[in-house]
């Protein structure tokens, strides 16, 4: 990761689309080639098959059932909130030189990704028969890849792993340091580009280091981590989609919205984890955005907005609608560059 931050700060926007396009060809040209291999494996020296699943693999939470009926439907909607609302998002959004290109990437990517999850849904499905799966399903494809080829073929699950981390990372930590000296540190105080430029670079390396430090401890509910990190992400979807479509919030609504939802979700989590019965099987994160929601019009109509807010927010619509570029402290063009290290984009 230091190695990936380097190349980064030092090649920018250019770096972020070569190594990006490297790792989507690890972690899903020949991720998805590895596990149709390892499919064909098991259906042809294991005798994996549909009949050989353990049916519940093929229940749907309903009426009447321990994780409610909703349980499905909140993980879907969570996972797919939550993953645009990570900031690595936006520093993807950077790199592309117009709108066009952003749909012709989505038109190819899309189709892609299909069938890279069919392929896995169906590993997936087929490694239930192992006992050792059904034990730690978090684990099937390390199971599988070391049961399929030792140790060599582990390495190469391994591989395709880090691949598809790695660029979510990076990203996530250029995503930080943009936002710690531009929306933190830029919010308080006037700053140059280049004091910009020093404040994102040195944040970027202590969220790093950071990171480093925390991976050398062993978290036994690190999964759970996951699960719980985006319960708590979504709750940046309200002001940031409202904001986008909806001028009359404000600041005190986003503010008092994100906070309350991320500690009831937090609060929801450690008393009922992965889902709240009473909810019909509703997970944390999603009745918190509710209540997020609902601070945040509350404040859009009891806090009204000042004449010269108005008329702000009013010209950025505007801009916006006229496909005239919104200048702000930072113009995306120039997050995309800081966050990349300061190159051009």
């Amino acid at each position: 990761m230091v190695v990936r931050q380097f190349w980064t700060i030092r090649m920018g926007m250019r770096g972020i689309v070569i190594s990006d396009m490297f790792q989507g060809i690890v972690a899903y040209v020949v991720g998805g080639m590895l596990l149709v291999g390892m499919t064909i494996w098991m259906v042809t020296t294991q005798g994996a098959g549909f009949s050989k699943i353990p049916e519940r693999m093929f229940e749907i939470p309903s009426l009447g059932s321990p994780t409610g009926p909703l349980f499905v439907f909140a993980l879907i909607f969570s996972g797919t909130l939550g993953g645009w609302c990570w900031p690595s998002v936006f520093v993807r959004l950077y790199t592309a030189d117009g709108v066009r290109s952003l749909k012709k990437s989505a038109a190819i990517g899309v189709p892609l990704s299909y069938l890279f999850y069919l392929a896995l849904t169906l590993f997936a499905l087929l490694a239930s028969i192992f006992p050792e799966v059904q034990a730690t399903p978090e684990d099937v494809l390390f199971i599988v890849s070391q049961k399929a080829g030792g140790t060599w073929l582990l390495g190469l699950a391994g591989t395709v792993v880090l691949a598809a981390s790695m660029g979510n990372i990076d990203a996530l930590i250029q995503a930080a340091g943009a936002q710690i000296a531009n929306d933190i540190f830029g919010n308080y105080k006037t700053l140059r580009y280049e004091q910009m430029l020093v404040l994102a670079k040195a944040s970027m390396v202590i969220i790093t280091l950071l990171a480093a430090i925390i991976a050398c401890f062993k978290l036994p509910q690190l999964f759970m981590l996951a699960v719980l990190a985006y319960q708590g992400v979504i709750q940046l979807a309200v002001p940031q989609f409202l904001g986008i479509l909806w001028k009359r919030g404000n600041k005190y609504g986003a503010t008092a919205g994100m906070v309350c939802g991320f500690v009831v979700a937090v609060a929801l989590e450690l008393q009922r984890p992965n889902f709240v019965p009473w909810a019909f099987g509703l997970t944390s994160g999603i009745i918190a955005l509710g209540v997020n929601l609902a601070i945040y019009v509350a404040a859009a109509y009891l806090v009204p907005a000042s004449a010269t807010e108005r008329k702000r927010l009013d010209d950025i619509f505007t801009r916006v609608e006229g496909r005239t570029p919104v200048e702000h402290s930072l113009s995306t063009a120039s997050a995309g560059s800081l966050a990349a290290g300061g190159r051009g984009a």
